[in-house]
């Protein structure tokens, strides 16, 4: 057993690292007064890679799924089983955090698609406000120019956190399940001995790399982030309408009821992640919506609230008929 659980360990990457890079904690844009420093969770980020890919086995239930906060997932997609994909996937859906690549996001999220550019340069820029990881950072600098950006349309529980030329979008946050993940585009592998490389982030103050490195960390581990209060919300739930129009505020909706094949179901808004009501595959019902768990699963029915109800941002109360809305996202509670 100890052997087990050392080899866990020695695979353990600290707090000091990030993405498999070592970065100086005293070159930052914004720093961090030093009572906050002292106040941060270890972070304790597990990198897996070809080489040790059947550690993934003894992040079951039954071995030692606390051994590390975050995985750190530098393995291409052909590299990965469906096996340790599920693992994987499930250790997150508990409450964990992991870091994707565009070599493997789509184990995670087949939906995401990226489109590969001759050179996008090397400084990003925050998407601001989009995120709690996104908090005192404004420009990340990388030693090398991105080559991918993320081509999906942002309607669901991922979030654009980074931005690079043409504001096209290199970096998102995700909820899954009860879990966080942060997507990079930034991944590839060498072809000529299948070895992992990637664009490391700069260590220098005229940037705010290590305050986004210590956002991500605290974030995908659960622990508060800096500058952020436990009450604050920093993306709320959003309604996008059919006309292209989009309403952002708390739906005040405390339940939805919908009508499935298997019964009635009642559901708290705080299970919920989406609700999409327009659908695009002809043989289905127009009426039919497919309601989106934030656990992960799935419901297909009828939504039996004919109004939603949404405080604005500008503190106006409004009532928008369901007929009209194309999809809601929720944010979590």
């Amino acid at each position: 057993m100890f052997s087990l659980y050392g080899k866990i360990t020695r695979a353990i990457i600290t707090i000091c690292i990030f993405t498999g890079v070592i970065l100086s904690n005293c070159a930052w844009g914004t720093a961090l007064p030093p009572e906050v420093m002292s106040s941060l969770k270890e972070v304790k980020i597990l990198e897996i890679t070809k080489e040790n890919l059947n550690v993934i086995w003894d992040l079951r239930p039954t071995q030692y799924p606390d051994s590390a906060d975050v995985v750190d997932l530098k393995v291409v997609y052909k590299d990965i089983s469906n096996e340790h994909t599920m693992v994987l996937q499930e250790w997150v859906k508990r409450g964990k955090g992991i870091i994707l690549y565009s070599p493997n996001v789509k184990r995670f999220f087949p939906d995401i698609t990226t489109k590969f550019y001759n050179g996008l340069g090397t400084i990003a820029q925050s998407v601001e406000d989009s995120h709690p990881v996104v908090t005192g950072v404004k420009e990340v600098c990388f030693e090398q120019s991105s080559y991918s950006a993320i081509e999906t349309e942002f309607q669901s529980l991922c979030i654009p956190i980074l931005k690079i030329k043409d504001e096209k979008i290199i970096a998102i946050a995700c909820s899954y399940g009860r879990g966080r993940v942060i997507v990079f585009t930034n991944g590839k592998v060498k072809s000529e001995n299948k070895s992992w490389k990637y664009s490391p982030l700069m260590t220098t103050e005229d940037y705010d790399n290590g305050r986004f490195k210590i956002n991500v960390e605290q974030w995908l581990a659960g622990a508060p982030v800096p500058g952020v209060s436990a009450t604050s919300r920093m993306k709320r739930d959003t309604i996008f309408l059919k006309n292209g129009d989009i309403l952002s505020g708390d739906i005040l909706n405390e339940r939805f009821t919908v009508v499935s094949p298997c019964g009635t179901l009642i559901f708290c808004i705080s299970d919920l992640a989406q609700i999409i009501f327009e659908e695009v595959k002809e043989q289905r019902p127009t009426d039919i919506a497919r309601v989106i768990l934030r656990i992960g699963d799935r419901v297909s029915g009828v939504v039996q609230e004919e109004k939603i109800d949404i405080m604005l941002l500008s503190g106006t109360e409004t009532s928008i008929d369901k007929d009209k809305i194309a999809h809601i996202t929720f944010e979590l509670r």
